[in-house]
């Protein structure tokens, strides 16, 4: 048993070593340096294959310590699919669209001037028809992202969360897990790329908010792969949860939301997350059926 324990801990030492080693120096020297080309698709694709690092650490860390490429059930790499996973894959592709039209409702409610006056609309040729087109288009985009969002869950659902909560209670793994997941951010978020940099506290306070948030979104995700013992499901909310999906916001004012501190809006959108994490937080730390090892 101790020696089980021993191994669970090199394996995350190594891990982590792994993940945050790639990830940082790729941000640093590759990231920071194509910035100043100021071609926003180039750095879009270039940060999202950051992404992979997680995968490729989960992967150098299995292969070092000889623990086995299987796809499925415990101590795996999580890829195994069956009914259970689809039908939990379509509700985590439908969640982020509930909590994220949630959020900017809430948004609304406390900025109202950022709605687009009637007017405005018709100059804009913003219809139904054409609000439906880009739903349609996010989609398509989330699917697409979810080739690049298994780079993340792989690393930090697939591996890191499992072996915490074999040596820690769940709550506590919960909290851990998300504090990683969000420090592994800071080389972006000292970049500008989640929250931008006119804000008081930057970039500190940015990265408390990213560490916030990985926390709740964490505590949903882990629950999700829990539950369905694959990350297929946590990836494509995942990726649909970072397409922004959304209905409301296509008639939003981008001048008036550019004029709120980007902490502040943040948090607002985020505040359905926040629930979700909690309730999802109090399920797993009230239920003993829940757990990536027998």
């Amino acid at each position: 048993m101790h020696e089980k324990k021993e191994n669970i801990y090199k394996g995350l030492v190594i891990f982590l070593l792994f993940c945050f080693g790639f990830t940082w120096l790729y941000d640093f020297v590759v990231i920071r340096n194509i910035a100043v080309v100021n071609d926003e698709r180039l750095i879009s694709i270039l940060t999202s294959c950051g992404m992979y690092f997680p995968l490729i650490a989960h992967l150098f860390t299995r292969l070092i310590l000889k623990e086995g490429l299987s796809l499925s059930w415990h101590e795996s790499l999580m890829l195994g699919i069956n009914r259970k996973n689809i039908i939990w894959m379509f509700f985590a592709a439908i969640i982020p669209f509930v909590y994220t039209e949630i959020g900017n409702w809430i948004l609304v409610a406390v900025y109202p001037n950022i709605l687009l006056s009637e007017n405005l609309r018709m100059a804009l040729e913003i219809t139904a028809s054409s609000v439906f087109l880009k739903v349609i288009k996010k989609i398509v985009m989330a699917l697409a992202f979810s080739l690049v969002a298994i780079g993340e869950e792989s690393g930090f659902r697939g591996y890191m969360m499992p072996r915490l909560m074999q040596i820690m209670s769940i709550r506590k793994a919960i909290i851990v897990g998300g504090v990683i997941w969000g420090v592994w951010h800071i080389p972006l978020i000292c970049m500008g790329y989640n929250f931008g940099t006119d804000y008081n506290g930057f970039p500190y306070v940015g990265i408390a908010m990213m560490i916030l948030n990985c926390i709740f979104a964490g505590c949903i995700l882990t629950m999700i792969t829990i539950r369905t013992e694959s990350i297929w499901p946590a990836t494509l909310m995942h990726a649909f949860n970072n397409s922004r999906p959304g209905i409301i916001s296509y008639i939003f004012n981008t001048y008036e939301v550019s004029r709120i501190n980007p902490i502040h809006l943040a948090f607002i959108l985020q505040i359905p997350i926040y629930i979700l994490g909690i309730i999802c937080f109090y399920h797993l730390k009230n239920s003993k059926d829940y757990s990536y090892t027998e």
